[in-house]
């Protein structure tokens, strides 16, 4: 073996004896030990984020500017100080047509005396409020601004601190960009409100410009009206008459005279058509009319079109919305992908009243109120349930939410001066020393049925005494969320991303609202990269490793509901693929919506194996019966993919034709597949006996484990092309490495030379294959540890040092947790962290290329294996830290239902408090083998243990203190 591969080994093996061989001889006092609530309220009062100077713009990624939420509502702060943007995220705002995530609009205050103002904008993570000044001669606004914690209202708080008055101007907009109109805007009370839904479309006349121009209508169109209601037959010739139905939309409101009303004149070809609003089509009925004057009709000539596309439509041809045309001569109507058309030529140079009308079962056309077109082949709920994606009826009551999507409010009051209303705005001018409260409510029907007057008895309702209640309650949620953990260490900045990861994951994660995607509920843009979906090779599954190993359980409660709701569809993918169990696309969104991944797999199997992944870690970590009770449908659905897809083959369990990563090929035996069922299946037969049921697939899940392939573990000369790249001395001899697949993928794209010294950043193009990769082995695996034989560490170690994927572009949040398990000199860990955390923006997010909320990840989920690791069969304390650098920590999560506080001081370990949830034996590394330890409980009487390994018994609830006795 040459020098480096020893090198390899021995620092991997000396981060075991050196953390655990520390003799400390003076025993703590259990009352010197930190408290954690306290110690966590004392640091994050500490970190905030300061932008000066202040600007903001959208982004189809994470944004750069202040934010806050409270895990349904995401807020963040953009534009200037005379134009200040509060653009509006939501948990729910995932569209059904549309097949993406969007924003649900944003709030414009414009205050024109502000103009070229200095700024300064702090965003305050301990009481999860944003604070700001404005300053321009002698005008200046101040404001505090904060998202309730307990109640769906957006609150700013503003105060004319100048010498000028100050005229502010707070309109509201929706995702597209648009102020409302008759069909989505009103006002009362003081108050003004603009309707929103993820599937409002731009509602395009004379062309389909939505999707980009194609087929220009010719001649005029007069008295268009959009209706919420499927029209009988006898209303549309009395449309004009009293007591007719009110129109949602009608257009257009002026224009050339003619004997319809006001009418609008298009030539034809492209470059023909007219944007005029925008709305939601009804999406359960919905009635369209207009009196049409065709001076010709060729193909695709439209009339109305609120319809949309994904990005490539080449690879996979969305077509959702509804369109009304004249196609080959005849009337036609589309709704997503459904048409109907007439048979007979339409009439052309007269006046037609022409009718679309949609039921829910049935579209129907009509011309002058004569029926000629209809059709109801529309699928049914058990296909729209199905493994076709391109399959979308809405408006069907057996299928969730009536396979709509969210409809909702944004609502706003000013509180304290007069307001009038003005341009579908609130105008108000505060004097010198005088302030105003904005409210601001923001509801769907996912939250309420009645989500209007929920939203009008919000914003009425508040005044100055129920809003400092309410910030009163909200700085008690954030108090109590602090107080479940906390870590301190020398390095400021990467102790600050530590608590400022949480707070973000907390802004946009809540137990009763759908999880974060790729970006969670920051939606700047109209747009999304990768429709800010569930992506199942690692992106969806990241954030909440955060969550879990810092005993922020509540923050990863909504992990698995979409994932339960996606079974059927699971299972009838698997079905259609002639496979068993569950059999998920990598790209999902919550239900009823369907994501989009061009309909492949990206030739992966292992997509909904990656999703319970996370299952199996909290359930470890937990102990929890009533979660494995959840979970259990979703780890035995993957197991029943497994138990008939794997292959016994010389007695070894084989994963066939399946890519390792992103399109790799057909590849055998990927190593993270190997790694994640070895995770899985014990925690699945665990479960399966505390449940009691299942008992007669045991015995298969067992042979599984038993005779499953060994992980592909090989010399570097049998790995690939791409070790050749390291400088040549690690290929030297019969140094091991873990290849991505056992044949096929050979090896993460690793970029060992560049990597090491800080020398590289992602943005200097830089990066390894997409998703996964056989480092995971170790994270999010916990296939490879502390306790693990010399070989497998080996190579583990060699593997994840030579894949060296520090700044890289997607897996940062897997890499840096697998350098701290396995053994990587924590020195190296920290220092290219801290340099990582040099990218991030002053509201703590960083941002690789693959992802978002992926990297909200990477310090927690790194510190907390570097301060305990736990996942195989004992608790080690400081594995991987440097014990030259005194750190402390509270209630990190150890499997078995523990939570663990320590610190170490002057190299020595000082305690060990452990909280026990789940009632189990502990077992623990001793951190002074050479002493007598003191342990005390607050359940039985004091006492003492001594060897290399303390192992007792524990009670659900019960706290222990371990110290060494002089």
């Amino acid at each position: 073996m040459n020098n480096r591969t020893s090198r390899f080994g021995r620092l991997a093996v000396a981060s075991i004896i050196f953390s655990f061989s520390r003799l400390f001889l003076i025993a703590a006092d259990d009352s010197s030990i930190p408290d954690v609530a306290t110690t966590a309220q004392q640091v994050v009062e500490n970190v905030h984020g300061t932008f000066s100077p202040f600007k903001g713009g959208t982004s189809n990624k994470l944004p750069d500017g202040p934010v806050a939420g409270n895990g349904d509502i995401g807020l963040v702060l953009g534009g200037s100080p005379d134009q200040l943007h509060c653009y509006i995220g939501k948990a729910d705002f995932w569209g059904v047509i549309r097949g993406s995530i969007t924003r649900v609009g944003w709030l414009d205050l414009n205050v024109s005396e502000l103009k070229n103002a200095t700024a300064e904008v702090d965003q305050n993570i301990g009481p999860a409020t944003l604070t700001g000044k404005f300053t321009n001669s002698d005008a200046e606004l101040s404001f505090t601004s904060w998202v309730s914690a307990t109640k769906n209202l957006v609150v700013l708080d503003l105060k004319n601190t100048g010498a000028q008055p100050l005229g502010f101007s707070s309109k509201l907009w929706d995702g597209l960009g648009t102020a409302g109109n008759e069909a989505t805007y009103g006002s009362s009370e003081g108050s003004t409100w603009l309707k929103v839904s993820p599937d409002t479309m731009n509602v395009s006349v004379g062309n389909r410009l939505s999707m980009g121009p194609r087929g220009g209508f010719q001649g005029q169109i007069a008295a268009l009206k959009i209706f919420d209601q499927a029209l009988a037959l006898s209303a549309l010739a009395s449309l004009d008459s009293e007591g007719a139905p009110k129109p949602l939309f009608h257009w257009p409101a002026s224009g050339a005279q003619s004997e319809h009303g006001p009418s609008a004149e298009f030539q034809g070809g492209n470059s023909t058509g007219s944007i005029v609003g925008a709305l939601c089509l009804p999406e359960k009925q919905f009635a369209v009319t207009a009196w049409v004057n065709a001076t010709a009709a060729a193909d695709l000539n439209f009339i109305l079109s609120t319809m949309t596309s994904v990005y490539d439509k080449d690879k996979y041809p969305f077509q959702r919305g509804f369109a009304l045309n004249l196609d080959k001569g005849c009337l036609s109507a589309t709704l997503n992908y459904t048409t109907t058309a007439a048979t007979d030529p339409f009439p052309l140079n007269q006046w037609v009243q022409v009718a679309a009308i949609y039921d829910g079962n049935a579209l129907t056309l009509y011309q002058d109120g004569k029926q000629v077109a209809t059709t109801t082949e529309f699928p049914a709920a058990s296909d729209v349930m199905g493994w076709d994606k391109k399959t979308i009826h809405t408006g069907d009551k057996d299928l969730p939410f009536a396979g709509c999507a969210p409809e909702g409010v944004l609502m706003q009051r000013i509180i304290g001066p007069t307001t009038k209303e003005d341009q579908q705005g609130l105008k108000f001018t505060l004097a010198p020393g005088e302030q105003a409260t904005l409210v601001l409510s923001v509801l769907t029907d996912r939250n309420t049925p009645d989500f209007m007057t929920a939203a009008r008895q919000d914003v009425q309702q508040a005044d100055k005494d129920s809003l400092a209640k309410l910030f009163q309650d909200h700085a008690k949620w954030w108090a109590d969320f602090w107080s479940k953990s906390f870590i301190k260490i020398p390095d400021q900045k990467i102790q600050d991303n530590w608590y400022a990861s949480l707070y973000l994951l907390a802004c946009c994660s809540k137990p009763d609202c759908p999880a974060p995607g790729l970006w969670g509920n920051f939606t700047t843009g109209d747009r999304m990269e990768w429709q800010g979906d569930y992506t199942l090779d690692y992106n969806y599954e990241a954030p909440f490793w955060a969550a879990l190993p810092t005993n922020h359980f509540e923050l990863t409660d909504n992990y698995e509901q979409m994932m339960l709701d996606q079974i059927p569809r699971g299972v009838a993918t698997a079905e259609h693929y002639n496979f068993k169990g569950i059999y998920w696309y990598c790209h999902l969104l919550p239900v009823p919506g369907w994501s989009d991944d061009y309909g492949t797999f990206w030739g992966q199997k292992s997509g909904s194996l990656f999703a319970v992944v996370n299952c199996a870690q909290r359930w470890r970590y937990t102990h929890d019966p009533a979660y494995a009770k959840k979970i259990y449908p979703l780890l035995k659905g993957v197991a029943d993919f497994w138990d008939n897809y794997l292959v016994l083959k010389d007695d070894h369990y084989m994963d066939m034709d399946d890519s390792s990563g992103e399109n790799t090929g057909h590849d055998n035996n990927p190593a993270t597949t190997l790694a994640f069922i070895r995770l899985i299946y014990p925690s699945l037969i665990e479960i399966s006996q505390l449940l009691n049921v299942d008992a007669d697939r045991r015995d298969k899940w067992n042979d599984i484990l038993a005779k499953l392939s060994p992980l592909p573990i090989m010399p570097a000369n049998k790995i690939g092309a791409n070790l050749e790249k390291i400088d040549s001395s690690v290929l030297q001899g019969d140094h091991l490495f873990i290849r991505n697949a056992e044949n096929g993928s050979n090896f993460p794209d690793p970029q060992y030379n560049a990597y090491q010294g800080l020398k590289a950043h992602y943005s200097d193009g830089a990066h390894s294959s997409a998703g996964m990769n056989s480092s995971q082995v170790v994270f999010p695996g916990w296939c490879i540890g502390l306790e693990s034989a010399d070989h497998d560490r080996q190579a583990a170690y060699n593997t994840v040092l030579a894949d060296a994927e520090w700044f890289d572009f997607n897996d940062d949040c897997t890499f840096y947790p697998s350098a701290a398990a396995i053994g990587i000199d924590p020195k190296l860990i920290l220092d290219n962290m801290h340099a990582l955390l040099d990218t991030e923006t002053p509201n703590f997010i960083f941002h690789t290329g693959g992802g978002g909320t992926e990297d909200f990840a990477v310090v927690p989920a790194t510190l907390s294996l570097m301060f305990v690791q736990s996942y195989q069969e004992n608790i080690h304390l400081f594995p991987n830290w440097p014990m030259d650098q005194d750190a402390s920590f509270g209630n990190l999560s150890a499997c078995g239902g523990f939570l663990i506080s320590s610190e170490v001081k002057q190299g020595k370990t000082a305690y060990v408090k452990i909280q026990s949830n789940a009632g189990q034996e502990c077992r623990l590394v001793n951190p002074w083998p050479d002493a007598t330890v003191r342990v005390s409980s607050n359940k039985q009487p004091a006492g003492s243990l001594s060897g290399a390994l303390l192992k007792f018994p524990t009670q659900s609830g019960e706290t222990l203190v371990l110290t060494p006795q002089p």
